[in-house]
């Protein structure tokens, strides 16, 4: 199925919608990622056909392997464990994508020595097998490094390894930058309406190039928003204008003109896929040119991977986008965060629980979590609401909140620039903290055994 195929802008993305919304409207958002993981089944068995076994299969090798994964971290079983994991995924890739080359390869080799030649296998390619392999090679890996989070329901997995339209074009993305959508399901609802925004957009267009207006919108710009974004462009044209020239024409056509890829190519004179090479490259070239900018313009966000003990201090052990934080709190805010990130279910609720729930009551919400300062060694939270009200908190607090929203956690450029170093005066303390065994499942389930004594 195709984004611009009657069948998908007329019956699969309107019922999803509709679905989708009815979920929200019905106060049941924690149910949108098993509709969109349903609804990503359905679309690639659209396609895929008979091929659909092939991915559910590599989500159950998955989600169990990240599982054991997380289990055996510190010891040689979980290295084996990827190690079999990771295999078991080239293998199915090579046997579907390389059998029939390797195998007229081997038939020319025995024919130079005289013997028979094999049978040379006729299968049939899978629709996004690469995709889906590296993505699933991905994940377990970051649960490996402790860059992610293995997930404990199966169906957020799923989703990340399945989801629609990535499937079929991409991009790989680590699960470290699609982790907060998982866990707030309503955050997809502008991703889903933008892909039929877009879809409609394409039919309408055909092969007219978007207007200036069309491209910038209708929404004023107050002045000074109106300066920022003027210097913004123009940094971001200097970054293309020092492109060469191939990827400049291709950026230039397909971002600036609003062009298709296919109709870049014929005004190019070029095949379709060597457009989506330059574009690949002048993206990764953009980005290393307007890193500086982004990172001046731009918190970090980042997640909670592990919460450690490390004789009498307890440490939150963050990271996202190649980044790497420690933070210390008291032992029962670890405790509670380690509670969280487990999924264990305590005979009565926490006052973070409590906490989100008298904000649905009073109609209001966390947009974000924002680590915003360090100060002598002291770390600095606010709590941001959808009205855009600050309320100071211990970080530790914030970050609990976060988990039990679903709401994204920031750190400030500032502050991530502040540790980048080790004061010399803690280098023992993050030693420790790095050696440390007791784990958040070690503190998790200490957490349990005390609240069920008798």
């Amino acid at each position: 199925m195709l984004f611009t195929e009657p069948t998908f802008l007329f019956v699969f993305l309107p019922v999803l919608l509709a679905l989708y919304f009815l979920l929200y409207f019905f106060r049941s958002p924690r149910h949108g990622n098993l509709l969109l993981a349903v609804a990503s089944v359905l679309f690639y068995a659209s396609g895929g056909g008979a091929f659909t076994w092939l991915i559910l299969a590599s989500i159950a090798l998955n989600y169990a392997a990240a599982l054991g994964i997380d289990r055996a971290r510190g010891t040689p079983a979980a290295r084996w464990l990827l190690a079999a994991t990771v295999g078991a995924n080239l293998l199915s890739l090579a046997t579907f994508k390389y059998a029939g080359f390797l195998a007229m390869n081997l038939n020319g080799l025995l024919r130079a020595l005289g013997a028979s030649p094999v049978p040379v296998p006729a299968i049939v390619l899978p629709i996004g097998i690469s995709f889906f392999t590296f993505h699933a090679v991905s994940y377990v890996v970051d649960v490996y490094r402790r860059d992610a989070v293995a997930q404990k329901g199966p169906v957020e997995a799923a989703l990340y390894l399945l989801l629609f339209p990535q499937l079929i074009a991409g991009p790989i993305v680590r699960f470290t930058d699609i982790a907060d959508q998982l866990r707030r399901p309503a955050s997809f609802g502008a991703w889903l309406v933008g892909i039929g925004l877009n879809a409609a957009r394409t039919q309408l267009r055909g092969t007219v190039p978007l207007t200036r207006s069309e491209l910038r919108g209708t929404v004023p710009l107050t002045p000074q928003e109106a300066v920022e974004a003027a210097d913004l462009a123009e940094r971001v044209r200097a970054a293309i204008a020092e492109l060469p020239p191939g990827q400049r024409d291709a950026v230039t056509l397909y971002y600036l003109a609003g062009l298709t890829q296919a109709e870049a190519a014929a005004h190019l004179g070029i095949p379709p896929g060597a457009v989506k090479t330059r574009l690949h490259k002048a993206r990764a070239s953009l980005r290393v040119r307007l890193q500086p900018l982004r990172e001046r313009t731009m918190p970090v966000q980042m997640q909670v991977t592990d919460v450690r003990r490390a004789g009498d201090k307890h440490i939150l052990m963050l990271a996202g986008d190649s980044h790497e934080l420690k933070i210390w709190v008291g032992a029962p805010e670890a405790e509670a965060i380690a509670v969280l990130l487990e999924d264990v279910e305590l005979p009565r609720p926490t006052s973070h629980h409590l906490t989100a729930s008298l904000l649905r009551a009073t109609g209001a919400s966390v947009r974000e979590v924002r680590v915003t300062r360090l100060v002598e060694h002291i770390f600095y939270a606010d709590i941001v609401l959808a009205d855009d009200t600050s309320v100071d908190a211990r970080p530790s607090d914030a970050i609990a909140l976060a988990l039990v929203t679903g709401a994204p956690l920031l750190v400030d450029e500032a502050v991530l620039e502040a540790t980048a170093e080790i004061d010399p005066d803690w280098a023992d303390e993050h030693a420790a903290a790095d050696a440390a065994t007791d784990d958040r499942r070690v503190l998790a389930d200490e957490a349990l055994k005390r609240v069920s004594r008798p």
